[in-house]
């Protein structure tokens, strides 16, 4: 597994490469009013209106600073309701792709928070820790979910 990763805090995390459609450098995003913090808003992708998450928001409460480093992370999502959908995301210091060394050990957490599911467990391994985000996990927030749902169209 091939991981993008990024840093918010002090905690490094990743997203799998293989949900990655374009790294692209921070874009401007139209705000979506009503919306919870962690959504950005929304920007035209090649043609499409793509709604977009600020990671470090969601992640820690606190906004991704305008930096050299972040980034806007275009994905697709993958679920049955939301195949081929876009989703965008800011990041703060993305800075490379990371290949998971058979070796890494990877740990669950110790407590489950339902809240934050798409964050389900830790690789172990020579760099520290490394947290995957699992994208197709975060629909299961009721407040992203709501993003993809086509009756608010």
């Amino acid at each position: 597994m091939m991981l993008l990763l990024f840093r918010v805090g002090g905690e490094q995390y990743g997203i799998d490469c293989a949900s990655v459609v374009e790294v692209i450098p921070r874009v401007n995003v139209s705000k979506i009013h009503q919306a919870p913090e962690f959504v950005a808003g929304s920007f035209n992708y090649r043609g499409t209106i793509v709604a977009v998450l600020d990671l470090a928001q969601l992640l820690q409460g606190t906004p991704t600073p305008v930096a050299y480093s972040s980034r806007t992370i275009v994905l697709e999502v993958e679920s049955p309701s939301t195949r081929g959908r876009l989703l965008g995301a800011i990041a703060p210091k993305v800075t490379e792709t990371w290949s998971v060394p058979k070796e890494a050990r990877w740990v669950d957490r110790p407590i489950h928070l339902e809240q934050v599911p798409y964050l389900e467990q830790t690789i172990l391994c020579d760099r520290g820790t490394v947290r995957p985000l699992r994208v197709d996990r975060l629909l299961c927030d009721p407040a992203i979910a709501a993003l993809f749902d086509d009756s608010n169209r």
